[in-house]
């Protein structure tokens, strides 16, 4: 496969994931206060959506989000960073199995029930 055929072919993987992320958090708002809590949950539900579209598409999960967070005017440390801190810390917390395995339905169904009780608590 050419690398013009494979960047094109991510770019269009990226820009499913932010229609599936825009589609699942069309009027959701974030709680006030200073918590991490809630931008984790979402960052593990990107990386669900992500490993879902990876799985169908023969495609490597981090790979994908990195290049969607690049795709989203992250620096390569930043996005390298998110992506370490989702894939090997926050995806072992208490919400993150939940949070990747909505993310991964999510893909499936694209229902939004029960997503901001999940992403918001």
């Amino acid at each position: 496969m050419t690398e013009h055929k494979q960047t094109s072919e991510m770019r269009a993987l990226c820009d499913e994931v932010q229609r599936l992320l825009r589609l699942a958090t069309d009027g959701l708002k974030p709680p006030s206060g200073s918590s991490e809590t809630p931008r984790r949950k979402m960052s593990v539900f990107t990386y669900g959506i992500c490993l879902a579209l990876a799985r169908r598409e023969a495609q490597e999960p981090a790979a994908l989000y990195l290049q969607y967070l690049l795709q989203g005017g992250l620096s390569m440390s930043s996005a390298e960073t998110v992506v370490e801190r989702t894939s090997l810390k926050f995806m072992y917390t208490e919400y993150g199995p939940s949070c990747c395995q909505l993310g991964e339905q999510f893909v499936q169904s694209e229902d939004t029930a029960g997503i901001a009780e999940i992403l918001l608590s």
